[in-house]
């Protein structure tokens, strides 16, 4: 079976969750004797072998591709997003794609940039929804430090066209229970004969690599951008009663301004900012991740990758956030920041549980690994082809 995968980025431009994610579902596919194919997005047209996948980078059919590191003037995006809502200029060359590599399955996952347009293909489609691309343009309904309870005007008119052509597809999957609800409760993927709920994959369980020595160490994981809840974190963990514990941060900002402000103002012998690290460079140095999201983050891949290397997690009741923390046992859930107080202090006070919930944790992973997950794609992709 010959699967083409569609996400707005794929390696070298790996930015977060989604397209790591993606990139463990085309190793996994390949390994099980699957043909998967990669299309994105980048600001020219080539394509390139990785790890024996064939990759087409396609040139953003729109007047920029949105990620330069130079920044685009504010007057431009509404055109962009205008044209992006349906663009009927982005399915051709995917088109083309799918006749050249005789593909059977076109699986669409972040398609910034191809538009919904893509729907209008004639084969079997599934979409695996990631994010609020669909009903907002910054994809997280959060704007002005808030949530968003219900679409602005803008968001509601552009999201007509995605509300639309999603209708057209053969299957739909979430990420998390709350995000796929979301877009099917507003009236997305009526059509879908398939609706399912299938969490994002981790690579491995790496085992238990947690430091010995005290003090306690809380790590934060992400990117550094006021949605993530970042000063949340910050300003929580100055007012502890305790003065012995010790926050990691691990990421960078899009925002070099913003990521400044904050080193400026909270870095010292108890916060550190240690940049961008992989995975097996930051959980072995922490004893507790902290996921601190302001906005209803649809997944948080971070939470079962720390569980992978026996971490308990912190996380706060947004989005799918509480449905892949266990309360009491892999972690705890929070609701308001004195919740936070309380649960950094009780591990604090308390550094047998951070190993007993961290057992559990690492327990928990394996509802992550690929032949849990990723075979739920491999027996929707056989339904759909029929």
């Amino acid at each position: 079976m010959r699967i083409l995968i569609v996400n707005t980025l794929y390696e070298p431009h790996i930015l977060g969750g989604a397209e790591r994610s993606v990139r463990i579902l085309v190793n996994y596919l390949k390994n099980r004797g699957l043909v998967p194919i990669v299309a994105t997005t980048y600001e020219k047209d080539y394509t390139d072998i990785i790890d024996g996948t064939k990759i087409y980078y396609i040139k953003t059919p729109n007047i920029y591709w949105p990620y330069y590191s130079k920044q685009k003037s504010p007057l431009l995006k509404p055109i962009w997003h205008t044209i992006d809502s349906f663009n009927p200029i982005a399915p051709r060359r995917i088109e083309e794609i799918i006749k050249t590599e005789r593909i059977d399955i076109l699986h669409t996952n972040n398609i910034s940039g191809f538009s919904s347009a893509i729907w209008t293909l004639d084969i079997p489609k599934i979409h695996t929804i990631r994010d609020l691309y669909l009903m907002c343009i910054r994809s997280t309904m959060f704007k002005g430090n808030r949530e968003c309870k219900k679409q602005c005007p803008e968001c509601k008119l552009l999201s007509i066209p995605k509300k639309f052509m999603s209708q057209r597809v053969n299957a739909v999957t979430g990420i998390s229970k709350y995000i796929l609800d979301k877009h099917l409760s507003n009236g997305y993927f009526r059509g879908a004969k398939i609706k399912e709920t299938i969490y994002n994959p981790i690579e491995k369980i790496s085992g238990a690599t947690r430091p010995d020595a005290p003090p306690i160490r809380f790590g934060y994981v992400g990117s550094l951008m006021p949605h993530k809840g970042i000063e949340l974190l910050l300003q929580t963990f100055i007012n502890l009663k305790h003065r012995d514990a010790i926050l990691l941060i691990f990421g960078k900002s899009p925002n070099p301004d913003y990521e400044q402000t904050l080193r400026k103002k909270y870095e010292g012998e108890r916060i550190r900012f240690m940049g961008f690290r992989k995975p097996e460079e930051i959980y072995p140095q922490i004893h507790v991740l902290v996921v601190p999201s302001l906005w209803n983050e649809p997944f948080g891949r971070v939470i079962p990758e720390a569980y992978s290397f026996g971490v308990p997690v912190i996380g706060s009741r947004r989005g799918g956030i509480p449905e892949i923390i266990i309360h009491g046992e892999t972690g705890f859930i929070f609701d308001t920041p004195s919740e936070l107080q309380e649960r950094l202090e009780f591990f604090i006070e308390n550094p047998h549980e951070m190993i007993r919930m961290g057992d559990n944790a690492l327990e928990f992973a394996k509802r992550f690994l690929p032949e849990n997950t990723i075979e739920k794609f491999i027996a929707i992709y056989e339904e759909i082809r029929r």
